[in-house]
C-alpha cells in the first residue's frame, strides 16, 4: 500500500472487511481477527510478514490511520492449495474466474 490507495489490488482485503465477510458464513459468526489469522497462518500457510515477503499489508488511509489487511496469493494457486490441504475437488463459486477481482 505504498500509495495509500489499495483499491486497485483485488488480492488485498482490510482485516475488518475480512472478519465481516467470514462472519456471513453459517457457524462462523464467532470469528475474530485472531482466529482468522491463526487459520491463515496454520492451515493455509500464509507468511506472517509484511508484503512482499509475506501476506500482511499496512496502508495509510490518507491520514494518520494505518489500515491493516491481508494479501492473498494468486486465486488459482490458493484454490490448489485449498484442495491439497482439505482434499478433493471443490465446487467453487464462479469457477470461470481465474484471478482476483474487485466486487
Amino acid at each position: 500500500m505504498e500509495s495509500g490507495n489499495w483499491t486497485d489490488r483485488p488480492d488485498r482485503i482490510a482485516t475488518e472487511d475480512l472478519v465481516a465477510y467470514v462472519k456471513t458464513f453459517r457457524g462462523l459468526d464467532y470469528a475474530t481477527d485472531e482466529s482468522i489469522a491463526s487459520f491463515l497462518y496454520d492451515e493455509m500457510r500464509f507468511i506472517p510478514q509484511l508484503s512482499p515477503e509475506g501476506n500482511k499489508f499496512r496502508a495509510r488511509d490518507g491520514g494518520s490511520t494505518a489500515l491493516r489487511g491481508w494479501e492473498f496469493p494468486p486465486l488459482l494457486d490458493l484454490r490448489e492449495r485449498w484442495e491439497t490441504l482439505f482434499g478433493g475437488q471443490w465446487d467453487w463459486h464462479n469457477p470461470e474466474i481465474d484471478e482476483w477481482q474487485r466486487v
